[in-house]
């Protein structure tokens, strides 16, 4: 082989060798843990955070992975043993006093002290992400439905919530000029297939959730009432989900409706998580594909949208020469949908008579 083939052999495959222990960093790793606490000295106090906060970060990440009812019933270890769990901290925004601390720390964890953990209490739990899910907030008031309505405080505070360390990332429409001569809020509710595949289809999802909210605010009673209903369009739909949410009239309403968008992301995880512990054991399949290249920056695109398809589980690199690369595919769903899934990431999967497929990128991802 020729010495540029083969310093490109050893280069993608340390790029394919960094890949998972990336993406298992990125997965057990909690952010964002705002804590305080007080003691006889600043020092005591800043250790007492860490410990408190260790503890909140280690729930958080169960809860990330494991449906709410089997994450209620984790028994935690001693604060030694969580310590020994993580493999590194950052902490930023200290602020101190005599005889207190506040801090946010970060940590990431061990993945495989996190999965015994689960596993020796035989918590279910699963590291699958879903695909992106593009979601459609209805507001009904007065029973009239608006969607692209502006002001829609429902739309608002989808926009306000943050999937990007969930495993159902969450997209919201743009509510342009394209969107709003698309689809109505009267075909969102009426489920019309063709108008809400077209919007899957610009957003590049497979599935679309449809979430119908009825809000009624009496200033007499002094409540704030919201039903929502969520609906799913794509290959596999979810069931119905209703929910009621109540508060007194305090509250303020972009308050509430958070509180109602969080909710309902805990009811779509567990639909998500639950799908994918019951379809764990089952057989991947086995996709052998030749991927034509022209340089090394061509294979490192190529080879970070398959990987970002969600039903892939693993590619592996089994063979290289000047032309391309030969990989094999280890994914869920069948060769169709699969294909479907990678057109969503730019990129063509083509059948061939000899048995195998051929990868083709089509552009930037979409």
């Amino acid at each position: 082989m020729p010495a540029g083939v083969t310093r490109l052999a050893v280069l993608i495959c340390l790029i394919l060798s960094a890949a998972a222990p990336a993406a298992a960093a990125d997965l057990f790793t909690v952010s964002g843990i705002a804590v305080e606490a007080r003691a006889e000295s600043t020092e005591a106090a800043k250790v007492q955070a860490l410990v408190n906060a260790r503890r909140q970060a280690l729930e958080a990440l169960t809860a990330k992975l494991a449906r709410r009812g089997d994450q209620a019933a984790v028994q935690y270890p001693d604060d030694a043993a969580i310590d020994a769990m993580i493999a590194s901290t950052q902490v930023a925004d200290e602020q101190t006093a005599p005889d207190g601390y506040r801090g946010v720390f970060s940590f990431e964890f061990e993945p495989e002290a996190v999965r015994g953990l689960l596993r020796r209490q035989q918590i279910p739990f699963t590291e699958a992400r879903s695909g992106p899910m593009l979601v459609l907030p209805v507001l009904r008031t007065a029973g009239e439905p608006a969607l692209w309505a502006d002001p829609n405080p429902w739309l608002e505070a989808w926009e306000r919530f943050d999937s990007s360390t969930r495993l159902t990332p969450i997209r919201t429409p743009f509510g342009d000029v394209e969107d709003v001569l698309s689809l109505s809020a009267e075909q969102a509710l009426a489920g019309d297939e063709a108008a809400i595949e077209a919007l899957a289809d610009r957003y590049g999802v497979e599935t679309v959730l449809v979430f119908d909210a009825a809000l009624t605010i009496d200033q007499e009673a002094g409540r704030t009432d919201m039903d929502v209903s969520m609906m799913s369009y794509g290959p596999d739909p979810y069931p119905l989900v209703t929910r009621g949410f109540s508060a007194d009239t305090t509250e303020d309403v972009p308050l509430f409706l958070d509180r109602a968008v969080i909710e309902m992301v805990g009811e779509i995880e567990d639909l998500w998580k639950e799908a994918a512990i019951a379809g764990a054991d089952r057989a991947q399949q086995a996709l052998s594909a030749l991927v034509p290249l022209g340089s090394l920056a061509d294979w490192v695109d190529i080879s970070a949208r398959i990987e970002a398809i969600h039903l892939v589980r693993r590619l592996h690199l089994e063979a290289l020469n000047a032309r391309g690369a030969l990989v094999a595919i280890y994914h869920t769903g069948d060769a169709e949908r699969l294909g479907r899934a990678a057109q969503r990431q730019g990129l063509g999967l083509e059948e061939q008579p000899e048995g195998f497929w051929i990868i083709t990128s089509r552009g930037g991802l979409r």
